[in-house]
């Protein structure tokens, strides 16, 4: 903000308040610009690490297997295992993975 040397008051008292409120108004900008620059620092750096694992550990694929409930002891031979029910449990439907000869 540009003042004209005419619009400045002669007044000592005057003139140490309106510096005091200049001073108030700079200090409050670069404060808040400090906390813009923070937040886009911060947003910059959440989007760094999060495309980091993204890379390192891929996207989710976690897919229902029914023999992984031996690992909690659940007896599968009284369970109801049949396509459409492990299909309507999981949401999804049932995919087997062929291994691939290496040979």
């Amino acid at each position: 903000m540009t003042v004209a040397m005419e619009e400045l008051p002669n007044d000592v008292d005057a003139l140490k308040q309106f510096i005091a409120e200049q001073h108030w108004q700079h200090t409050s900008e670069i404060e808040h610009l400090k906390e813009e620059q923070q937040a886009a620092i911060d947003e910059a750096v959440k989007a760094a690490v999060a495309a980091i694992l993204r890379r390192y550990y891929g996207p989710p694929s976690e897919k229902f297997d029914p023999r992984q409930l031996w690992l909690f002891g659940q007896r599968i031979d009284r369970a109801n295992l049949d396509q459409a029910s492990v299909e309507d449990e999981s949401g999804e439907p049932l995919v087997t993975r062929r291994v691939k000869n290496r040979d």
